[in-house]
């Protein structure tokens, strides 16, 4: 467990050792107030070391895992007051030190004019990163779709401006219009309407049910989700029937949310998590993991493969 002090000289080396030693199975766990890894001197990484050396452990945190736990315990001692009492204060002094150390870190960074041009440097680096993270998830998702959409017309709708300056613009406030991919499910030619399945990026990934208005092009501007029932029940009653039929007849297994616009809900990673492009935190693992190139590639295939399989090829086009 680490809060304040620092890692000792192969100091996990040394846990490992001891494990394999007493001969039963083990597990170490490193637990550290954000979750973050241990140091390259504590797990020998600064060495060239054989395979069985290398230190096998997994991170937990007092932010995530250690709240989470407590937050359970306290509905086993429902009613026991003073076992309520001693986990309520627990999580009272984890929760003052996580606000005591987050004071710290920004004070600390507000010292100087070097320290806050430090910060914005770093800041302007991470949104660069993550831009690109953003942006080559769309991308490969957008050639997978078209690859496993090849059949269908018109092909999917994307323009990279949708996603450029997500994070410059968009990581402290909220916009109506989000970013993404347009799939056309549909159309009534009389009423100049599309049916589409949207994949965007409100904050977490999700995808959407909505109708849009036709254009020539989507180049300048994110296509808006019409009314459902004030812009397309009245005018086109049939084909908003037909298209609300095949929503309510697909088989994901979850129940839509509803709003006035549109039906959606949240799309999962393979490991059955949300991707929220908007947490920047160590613990948010399903972000971080996009760094790697094969995995974007493999998540944006499986999502890909999950909307042609499970959506686009159930709809009674």
């Amino acid at each position: 467990m680490k809060i304040d002090a620092g890692d000792q000289p192969e100091q996990l080396m040394r846990y490992q050792k001891f494990a394999k030693e007493q001969h039963k199975k083990y597990k170490i766990f490193y637990l550290t107030l954000d979750g973050h890894s241990a140091s390259k001197k504590s797990i020998g990484e600064e060495e060239n070391l054989e395979e069985n050396q290398k230190v096998e452990y997994i991170n937990i945190s007092f932010k995530e895992e250690i709240l989470n736990w407590l937050g359970n315990c306290l509905k086993l001692v429902e009613g026991k007051e003073n076992k309520s009492a001693c986990i309520n204060q627990y999580i009272a002094s984890i929760n003052k030190i996580l606000g005591e150390k987050n004071t710290k870190i920004k004070d600390n960074i507000l010292k100087s004019v070097e320290n806050i041009k430090t910060a914005i440097s770093i800041y302007k680096k991470l949104n660069e990163d993550l831009q690109k993270i953003l942006k080559n998830f769309f991308e490969e998702l957008n050639k997978k779709l078209k690859n496993k959409l090849k059949d269908i017309t018109p092909k999917p709708i994307y323009n990279e401006s949708y996603i450029k300056d997500y994070y410059n613009f968009r990581l402290d406030t909220d916009v109506e219009d989000w970013p993404g991919i347009f799939i056309v499910l549909d159309e009534v030619k009389s009423k100049n309407f599309y049916f589409v399945f949207k994949i965007e990026v409100a904050d977490k990934l999700c995808g959407s049910f909505g109708f849009i208005e036709k254009k020539d092009n989507y180049e300048e501007e994110i296509p808006e989700f019409k009314y459902f029932e004030r812009d397309i029940k009245k005018a086109a009653p049939n084909f908003y029937s037909k298209c609300m039929r095949n929503i309510n007849n697909l088989n994901l297994g979850i129940e839509l949310e509803k709003s006035t616009n549109d039906r959606w809900f949240f799309i999962e990673n393979s490991k059955g998590e949300t991707i929220d492009f908007k947490d920047i935190s160590l613990s948010n693992k399903s972000l971080l993991s996009l760094m790697d190139e094969e995995t974007l590639k493999e998540e944006t295939k499986n999502i890909a493969t999950y909307i042609s399989n499970k959506i686009v090829k159930n709809m009674e086009i």
